[in-house]
C-alpha cells in the first residue's frame, strides 16, 4: 500500500501585490481539497493582484490537483487575480505540460 505523503501550504505575506502560496507534498484525490480551501482563503483576503502557487517541493500532481488548479484560476481571474504557478519541475512539470494546461498556469514558459 503507497504511503500517504501529507500536503503542507504555507502562506507568504503579500509582497509588491503577489501573494504566494508554498506547498509541499502530493497533489491529488486525497489533498486536492486542502489546496481548494488555501487558495479560497487566500482569494477571499485578496489585497494582492497576483497569486503564485509555489510547485517547488511537490512531488506528485494528479488530474484532481490539475483541476484544483484551474478552477482556482478562473475563481481568481473572477476577482481580478492572476493565478500562475511557478517552480515545477520532473513530474509535476511533465504532468502540466502532457495536458496542455502549461500556457494557463504558468504563462509562456
Amino acid at each position: 500500500m503507497k504511503q500517504m505523503s501529507p500536503l503542507s501550504i504555507n502562506a507568504h505575506p503579500p509582497i509588491d501585490g503577489c501573494q504566494v502560496l508554498a506547498v509541499a507534498g502530493e497533489i491529488d484525490l486525497a489533498t486536492s481539497q486542502q489546496l481548494r480551501s488555501a487558495i479560497e482563503k487566500a482569494l477571499n483576503r485578496a489585497r494582492f493582484d497576483r497569486l503564485v502557487i509555489d510547485l517547488e517541493h511537490v512531488s506528485f500532481l494528479d488530474s484532481t490537483g490539475i483541476h484544483t488548479l484551474m478552477t482556482a484560476r478562473d475563481w481568481a481571474a473572477g476577482r481580478g487575480v492572476t493565478l500562475k504557478v511557478s517552480k515545477a519541475h520532473d513530474m509535476v512539470k511533465t504532468v502540466l505540460a502532457m495536458t496542455g494546461v502549461m500556457p494557463e498556469l504558468v504563462g509562456d514558459r
